[in-house]
């Protein structure tokens, strides 16, 4: 089996930033029994720092779907549209909205205006983007994160090509096409010639849905959003309770 596991509130607790001891011990039971983990992240992989070594997995999908990275190089990605990046950010900019970019291995920002920025990375323990005031390196932009605690302005939305999820209390994640993780498991499906039911997928939060949906066996962890859950196949524990443990243990993988 192939298992796609979410990182925050799925590998991660997020308000504390640890990953369970359960969660360490599950991956390695995974492994021992033949089976795949794959992290499936919007995170990339600078955010990401280095707990895929320390969980011994070789495989990230990253950026909600647009890259994959496997066994330490980029097999895959889907790079944004440079115009389109842009034209997105003179109109950002003229609202004076924060945002960040997305390499595989890069996270940065032209200037932080307000606190938003900095309050999304504390809730998700996650590094603050480097500063770059003179960053135009638009051709391997794989996401944007713009951070706004309003609603984003239904003209800045239309007049881009790009999508755009409400993914968290202060920010969008927006990405190329409509399709985020499911995207990236897709890819990997036909470069791995998998077949559906070797599809396992674990997720939390609003990115996770298309996912859990997408793979023969979806499963909600017990702090997701109300959305994942309605899609999932199995419900478990929060991540704080061996959530992820829990589950692989109910399908018998560990």
């Amino acid at each position: 089996m192939i298992v796609f596991i979410d990182f925050d509130g799925t590998l991660m607790h997020s308000e504390t930033g640890n990953i369970p001891d359960s969660s360490v011990e599950a991956v390695r039971r995974l492994k021992a029994n033949g089976h795949v983990p794959v992290i499936a992240t919007g995170r990339n992989l600078y955010l990401l720092e280095d707990y895929p070594n320390q969980l011994g997995i070789d495989h990230v999908i990253g950026s909600n779907g647009a890259f994959i990275y496997s066994n330490r190089k980029l097999i895959y990605g889907k790079p944004m549209n440079e115009s389109g990046i842009m034209d997105l950010v003179k109109a950002l900019q003229a609202e004076k909205i924060d945002y960040t970019f997305s390499t595989h291995d890069r996270y940065v920002t032209h200037q932080m205006v307000g606190s938003d920025i900095l309050g999304f990375s504390e809730h998700f323990n996650m590094r603050p983007p480097e500063i770059d005031p003179d960053f135009n390196d638009y051709k391997q932009i794989f996401q944007i994160n713009i951070f706004s605690q309003d609603t984003l302005s239904e003209s800045i939305i239309k007049a881009s090509p790009f999508h755009f999820l409400r993914a968290s209390f202060n920010g969008y994640d927006v990405i190329e096409g409509a399709l985020y993780k499911e995207a990236g498991i897709a890819q990997l499906k036909k470069l791995w010639n998998l077949e559906d039911n070797q599809i396992m997928a674990i997720g939390d939060g609003m990115n996770d849905v298309g996912m859990i949906d997408y793979a023969h066996i979806g499963i909600a962890m017990g702090n997701a959003q109300e959305p994942a859950k309605a899609v999932a196949n199995y419900v478990t524990d929060r991540v704080e309770n061996d959530g992820l443990y829990k589950a692989l243990k109910h399908y018998k993988l560990i």
